[in-house]
Parts: C-alpha cells; sequence; structure tokens
C-alpha cells in the first residue's frame, strides 16, 4: 500500500530548476536566458528558490524547467518559451507550492504549464 505523503511545513521553498544548457532553435543560451530572466524577477522572494541544471536530458524539448518542493511531486516541462511571461512561471511555482501533494489543480496551471509536461515524479517517502 502506498505511503500517505505529509503535507510541508510553511517555511518549505519551492524550487524551480532551469536547464542552463537548453539550445532553442537560433538562440543558444535560451536556458540560460530563462534562468537569468526568473533569477532577476524573483530577487531573493522568500517561498521560491530558481536554480540552474547543467542539463535536464531533455534535449529534443527545450527549454526544460522542473517544479519541485520538499515531499510533493516534481514536474519536468519541456518547450518552455524562454519569453514566457514570467507572471506564469511564478504562477506555476506557486500553484505547485499551495498544493498539498504538489499536483496543481487544472485551473491553477498557466497555459505553457498545460502543454509543457513531460511528466511529473513522486516525491521519495520514508
Amino acid at each position: 500500500m502506498a505511503k500517505a505523503i505529509r503535507p510541508l511545513p510553511d517555511q518549505a521553498r519551492t524550487v524551480i530548476t532551469v536547464c542552463v544548457a537548453c539550445v532553442a532553435g537560433d538562440d543558444p543560451v535560451a536556458g540560460q536566458t530563462l534562468f537569468d530572466r526568473i533569477a532577476d524577477y524573483l530577487n531573493d522572494d522568500p517561498a521560491i528558490d530558481v536554480r540552474p541544471a547543467e542539463c535536464l536530458a531533455v534535449c529534443e524539448r527545450p527549454v526544460t524547467v522542473a517544479f519541485q518542493a520538499p515531499g510533493k511531486w516534481t514536474y519536468l516541462l519541456g518547450n518552455v518559451d524562454e519569453t514566457v511571461p514570467l507572471e506564469d512561471i511564478v504562477a506555476a511555482a506557486r500553484a505547485v507550492a499551495k498544493s498539498p501533494t504538489g499536483i496543481p489543480a487544472m485551473a491553477d496551471r498557466p497555459g505553457f504549464f498545460e502543454k509543457g509536461v513531460i511528466c511529473r515524479i513522486p516525491p521519495v517517502t520514508e
């Protein structure tokens, strides 16, 4: 029987991980561009971290982004346009954080999120 997932403490931070190695079309730094935009936009947000990943190994669907939080499901998204509105990226991170399981309600998923899901990965449980 699957073990129940415990809710996160309020102080747990959601993490947006961006593949900085992603090349999209003619843009050899699309992933790095998106990472930089998000990092500048969040500017030390107390609830969300943004982290670079050297490669998320989804090269056929760049730019790749993961939304993660301790004890919650992780979402891996591809084909994220490096010019996506930053409000949408943050809304997706907040939707993951708001959900007790990390699975955001469909109504809380921005368009890029709905279209880009590659997979969701269950949390590690004890």
